[in-house]
């Protein structure tokens, strides 16, 4: 996420992991929003235009569905 902020993005970027001591690393730069969660607390609902998951293989997945950022029809992918 530092790459794409690096990068010139100028959105909302946010992190999300379950582990504070991972968190308290990616926390010493503040470009990025960092979360204390996994997939299955997360209260997040068409606020991302996308997710990367990297790692944590075993966690719980949830049904994606895609969502236009501006209007349109969701069409659900999984």
């Amino acid at each position: 996420m530092h790459r794409a902020r690096e990068a010139g993005h100028t959105g909302r970027l946010c992190g999300l992991d379950p582990a504070d001591a991972m968190l308290d690393q990616a926390r010493r730069r503040s470009d990025v929003e960092w979360v204390l969660g996994d997939l299955a607390t997360a209260q997040w609902d068409r606020e991302f235009d996308l997710a990367v998951m990297t790692g944590h293989a075993f966690q719980v997945l949830k049904p994606v569905t895609r969502v236009p950022a501006r209007g349109g029809s969701g069409q659900r992918t999984a």
